[in-house]
């Protein structure tokens, strides 16, 4: 065999490993509270462009490219593929949670009633405000009453009585 026969061989071999490499470096995200605008590229003509709300899940490929200013862009697709795009490195890392915990809770207060507990809540509403689960709760029954004092931890209480907020303590 010639050395540019082996040469072509050993190429194809590599480009048809290629999309192999770049789907194990793929990376779930979130997109954060702030949204992300995801354009897909064009050769010429407008670029069409579709704004992300919070919490979409995307994917990062692993594929880079340099802008005209020597950036480092990286593809970012949506879960189901139907968008496609490219964001900065400053972008990735500002408007793309990834799924450490740290960032689930984070996500978690993002997605919260903006409301405080206000008195007369049930306790479903108190849990879907920013204020959430408590550290831990006591109960004690009273007379046919349940009473419950949940407990925050930064002097924050709420007193419940039969399921619904009776006091706010902070």
């Amino acid at each position: 065999m010639s050395g540019f026969f082996r040469l072509r061989i050993a190429l194809v071999v590599a480009l048809t490993a290629l999309p192999w490499a770049v789907r194990g470096q793929t990376q779930e995200r979130w997109v954060g509270a702030s949204g992300l605008t995801l354009c897909q590229p064009t050769g010429f003509g407008p670029r069409t462009c579709e704004r992300l709300a919070p919490g979409t899940k995307v994917l990062l490929t692993g594929a880079t490219r340099r802008d005209a200013a020597g950036r480092t862009q990286y593809e970012v697709t949506t879960e189901d593929g139907d968008m496609k795009g490219w964001v900065t490195a400053s972008e990735r890392d500002r408007s793309l949670e990834s799924d450490d915990p740290m960032d689930r809770e984070e996500r978690a207060r993002s997605a919260c009633s903006p409301n405080e507990p206000r008195v007369g809540m049930t306790e479903q509403e108190v849990l879907s405000t920013c204020w959430g689960k408590p550290q831990y709760r006591r109960r004690t029954g009273v007379e046919g009453l349940m009473r419950d004092q949940w407990v925050y931890g930064d002097g924050k209480y709420l007193y419940f009585d039969n399921g619904h907020l009776l006091a706010i303590e902070e």
